[in-house]
């Protein structure tokens, strides 16, 4: 792929796995540790990579030589976007399962300290 500005002339495959897998790595993990201990954390963190992965499409958009570059990388970052959406769903989904159970659970006598007789 090739740029007319930005970081880079040339945009190779190395490039794209060296500015994709780390970021998503290091996030994922802080998301992952963050979210066990605050469950309602990952709705957040889910909607906000998608918003940055769909913000930050103008960066190849703009940049890009030709068409075909600016879309390949718009594509893989919606692909990215998509992608952490589903990871950060699934990572922490027994601990989600369980705050969605709790707030269900209709408040009984017993809860009040009241019993019926």
């Amino acid at each position: 792929m090739r740029f007319s500005g930005g970081l880079f002339q040339n945009l190779d495959f190395i490039h794209i796995l060296r500015f994709t897998a780390p970021p998503i790595l290091i996030l994922g993990l802080l998301t992952f540790v963050i979210g066990r201990a605050a469950p309602r954390f990952c709705r957040i963190a889910q909607w906000l990579g998608v918003a940055v992965a769909v913000v930050s499409i103008i960066v190849p958009i703009l940049f890009a030589e030709d068409v075909l570059s600016g879309i390949a990388l718009a594509l893989m970052h919606l692909i990215v976007g998509a992608s952490w959406y589903l990871a950060v769903n699934y990572s922490n989904k027994k601990y989600n399962d369980k705050e969605a159970a709790q707030a269900l659970v209709p408040a009984t006598a017993s809860h009040y300290g009241a019993t019926r007789r």
